[in-house]
């Protein structure tokens, strides 16, 4: 259900786990899907996803705040593209969102590695 929805059709879609639509229909699945949301409107996609949901309630006690963090900002943040700007391995990346053109700066060890400039994520 969540990979019609996700092509925006009523019609049988067959899920293929191998496609190149992966990397943003995963993200879409695990924190904005939710078969009963109402698709326009205000309250369209405040309380995120049911997987997202879901695992809260599972984790109730247990999630850090920053595990909080994380799951609140990736519901309220949409999906989007992002271009490398530069990258310094072992150290970070900067990155500037295609869609809107804010750019940031990434902290971190493994990605950097294998990022180059002009990439797009």
């Amino acid at each position: 259900m969540a990979w019609q929805d996700f092509h925006l059709t009523g019609l049988p879609v067959p899920y293929d786990p191998d496609s190149h639509e992966q990397q943003i229909f995963m993200p879409y699945f695990l924190f904005h899907w939710d078969p009963q949301r109402p698709r326009t409107g205000k309250r369209a996609n405040r309380r995120g996803g049911i997987v997202r949901r879901w695992y809260e309630l599972e984790r109730a006690g247990t999630l850090s705040d920053m595990h909080r963090l994380f799951l609140e900002q990736a519901t309220a943040q949409p999906v989007s593209f992002w271009e490398v700007l530069w990258s310094e391995a072992g150290e970070g990346f900067g990155l500037r969102d295609i869609l809107v053109g804010m750019e940031t700066q990434v902290i971190e060890r493994s990605a950097s590695r294998a990022l180059q400039k002009g990439d797009i994520i």
